[in-house]
């Protein structure tokens, strides 16, 4: 199986993410999450105090929300790993 490369697929996971909050059809988080899970290959763990989310290599973490929390958190850290790989951002 051929993948995409990991910009690519962070890519189409931020864009996924935007997409489904955009427009009048606006998606719940939970329902994003589940498409990433879907069609981006995301990881989701809820535990009794974390709740996790990995999708293309961006690890978010959240005690507080098992959705919206969880989601900001990945979109803001996944924001930055694609300025990073771009060259955009230093780390």
């Amino acid at each position: 199986m051929n993948r995409l490369p990991l910009r690519d697929r962070l890519q189409a996971a931020i864009d996924y993410v935007h997409q489904a909050r955009s427009g009048g059809n606006a998606t719940g988080p939970a329902a994003i999450i589940a498409g990433l899970q879907a069609d981006h290959a995301a990881s989701y763990r809820c535990g009794a105090s974390t709740n996790t989310l990995r999708v293309a290599g961006v690890n978010a973490s959240c005690t507080w929300s098992r959705d919206e929390g969880l989601l900001k958190a990945w979109e803001r850290l996944a924001t930055i790993r694609l300025l990073q790989l771009d060259g955009r951002c230093g780390a």
